[in-house]
């Protein structure tokens, strides 16, 4: 009974940090520019797809392939806020419907890019195994939830200590005291954005050795044939 439950806790802590690392994006995002974006879900898809191609075709280093997941997810990032949501800046309504935009493009886009079959890569880590008393679980799993607690300790001092994040925080209680004061909202924002995709890439590469790599578009094909 105890061995099942420490097992369960386990797998709980793991899903649960990849959803900490989508969540935490998010409510980055809607914290400081108040959009509400629904293609965040595609956005840590895509950082698996990105994970994947740079593992297998470019780099076959894992670590430096969830690096350049999250600096092209970033970079994917920056491209929506100025490009998308900028220009429907406080119109929520719009907002909305752009974002659920977003969802078919990235779908579609991944589909196009990657095909409409799920990828699957391995990982060293996914087959090493630590023991914990009788149970044994894969070191990507206990990875994982490292990441993530180091992760949120550094969103956490960063936005806290740094004067960027300072910038950050005050932006998201009142935009137009901060530009009073001098503060890029501008830069704040598209910066936001950057962070919060980037995260969700996180969540997508860590994820990805575990699960087979697809989105919902790829699933509806391939029931199709």
């Amino acid at each position: 009974m105890t061995e099942a439950l420490t097992e369960q806790i386990i797998n709980g802590l793991m899903i649960g940090s990849i959803y900490v690392l989508v969540a935490l994006g998010l409510v980055l995002i809607y914290g400081v520019m108040h959009v509400v974006n629904f293609a965040h879900g595609g956005l840590f898809t895509l950082g698996g797809y990105f994970a994947h191609f740079f593992y297998t075709r470019v780099l076959d280093s894992y670590v430096l392939s969830i690096v350049f997941s999250m600096i092209t997810l970033a970079l994917v990032g920056i491209a929506i806020e100025r490009g998308v949501f900028r220009p429907l800046a406080g119109n929520l309504r719009n907002q909305v419907i752009a974002s659920l935009g977003l969802i078919l493009a990235i779908e579609n886009g991944a589909v196009a890019l990657w095909g409409p079959n799920a990828l699957q890569f391995r990982v060293a880590t996914t087959d090493m195994l630590v023991s914990l008393g009788s149970l044994r679980f894969s070191l990507h799993h206990l990875g994982i939830i490292v990441i993530t607690l180091g992760m949120v300790t550094l969103l956490g001092l960063f936005l806290k200590f740094t004067r960027f994040g300072t910038a950050i925080r005050a932006t998201s209680q009142s935009r137009e005291a901060a530009m009073v004061v001098g503060i890029p909202v501008e830069r704040v924002h598209w910066s936001t954005f950057a962070i919060g995709t980037a995260l969700a890439a996180l969540g997508g590469a860590l994820i990805g050795p575990l699960f087979l790599v697809l989105d919902r578009k790829s699933t509806r094909l391939n029931s199709s044939h």
